[in-house]
């Protein structure tokens, strides 16, 4: 994960999606994908549902978005 998005980005969507599995385990039970490694069913849901959410954040027009309001954020803040 060398992208500085990503690095931001991943760890939030991942603690979201936990924290509901957690509060909704039926969910993670329900799940049939692949899992690898011997994962829980969860682990797999988790990492399944974080890398399509992190790769629709990281398109090439939300990133535009996205670097647009952090660089307005950072000239605020100097300001």
């Amino acid at each position: 994960m060398s992208d500085p998005l990503e690095r931001v980005i991943r760890p939030i969507v991942e603690g979201q999606i936990v924290s509901y599995l957690n509060d909704h385990p039926e969910i993670a039970e329900a799940y049939t994908g692949k899992r690898y490694d011997g994962r829980s069913k969860a682990a797999a849901l988790k990492n399944s549902l974080a890398k399509r959410i992190v790769r629709d954040l990281l398109c090439a027009d939300t990133r535009v978005r996205l670097e647009a309001a952090v660089l307005e954020l950072s000239l605020e803040r100097a300001a």
